[in-house]
């Protein structure tokens, strides 16, 4: 079973790219990052809990911030537009 934790971090998470993605407004940016900081802070919290608790849930938190990681360091091969996204979600 999945945590609501997780699951609330995943949303979160999504939401915030998919909001970027689809560019609807530029005032929305703030919205979209936002949600994507909240997605992995969430994330990073359940991850620690899950760890000290012994649940199977830091595997999907886990791999949710390995794959936000992999998606910054491989910035350069994405269009530009997301390159520009993906430079204000590095602090």
């Amino acid at each position: 079973m999945i945590s609501p934790v997780t699951l609330l971090a995943v949303t979160l998470t999504l939401s915030g790219l998919v909001i970027a993605v689809l560019d609807i407004r530029w005032s929305l940016q703030l919205v979209s990052l936002s949600c994507v900081y909240s997605g992995a802070l969430l994330a990073s919290l359940g991850l620690v809990v899950h760890l000290m608790r012994g649940h199977l849930a830091w595997a999907a938190e886990g791999g949710m911030l390995l794959t936000l990681a992999v998606l910054v360091l491989c910035s350069p091969l994405l269009p530009a537009n997301m390159q520009d996204y993906l430079e204000y979600l590095m602090p």
